[in-house]
């Protein structure tokens, strides 16, 4: 059975637990050249991780995976957006191994985008 609450899904994983998954997107934020809004790519990955994450911690789930989607190519970009994942995740207290994802390395990206899906366990009472 799947239940939606607000943004967050609820998986029913076995008769005591739930996984909980949240997501978030971020696009045109960033330093590429039609990104609208401008800041440095360690931000953008900041708080579009940070999102799923406060969404996720604050229903009392345990984050233990967390994906990225970068419509960015891995060098330069790509790492600088994870580098402000990690620190999402840090401060979350998320053991950044946790973290999987891709990059957009066949094609040249002039704009940012940045999905990220967090997925968590949560017991059930």
């Amino acid at each position: 059975m799947i239940t939606t609450y607000r943004d967050i899904q609820l998986i029913i994983r076995d008769q005591d637990s739930y996984l909980a998954i949240a997501c978030d997107v971020s696009a045109a934020i960033g330093n590429k050249e039609h990104d609208v809004v401008r800041v440095n790519q360690d931000i953008v990955g900041y708080y579009a991780a940070a999102v799923p994450i406060i969404e996720l911690l604050a229903i009392g789930a345990v984050p233990i995976s967390v994906i990225d989607t970068l419509g960015v190519e891995m060098y330069p970009s790509g790492l600088e957006v994870i580098k402000g994942i990690h620190r999402a995740m840090s401060e979350g207290h998320i053991n950044t191994n946790c973290l999987t994802g891709s990059t957009e390395d066949n094609m040249p990206t002039v704009s940012t985008c940045v999905g990220i899906t967090v997925i968590g366990e949560l017991e059930i009472d």
